[in-house]
């Protein structure tokens, strides 16, 4: 395993711990976020935290999701693609979704403004 990995690892980890206390305290967002996997909240474990994590992250199962070692992270916030919603690649380039609504935020005030970009 990769040094970059570990480090993707352990925010999987993380995140999972995170999901299984706030389950376990019955907060309606990390509810809401298992329902889809699972029913019983009183049994509900730290492995089914895992799994919530990897599907969440488009992966079968845990395993998985920690073996992955082909991450990508957006080029101007360096975000990685599991902490933004969507990454467009293009050409040796990411952009996250955060990146681009925060650019066309610009380009609309620009254009309300009357100014216009110049090539």
């Amino acid at each position: 395993m990769s040094a970059i990995n570990k480090i993707h690892v352990a925010k999987f980890k993380d995140k999972a711990k995170s999901l299984h206390r706030a389950v376990k305290a019955n907060d309606a967002t990390a509810l809401r976020r298992i329902a889809p996997y699972f029913n019983n909240v009183s049994e509900f474990k730290l492995t089914q935290a895992q799994l919530v994590i990897a599907r969440e992250l488009r992966c079968s199962s845990w395993r998985e999701l920690v073996s992955n070692d082909d991450w990508v992270q957006c080029s101007f916030c360096k975000k990685w693609q599991y902490e933004v919603k969507n990454l467009v690649a293009g050409p040796d380039v990411y952009v996250c979704d955060e990146c681009i609504e925060f650019c066309s935020g610009i380009i609309r005030d620009n254009l309300d403004d009357g100014q216009h970009a110049h090539a």
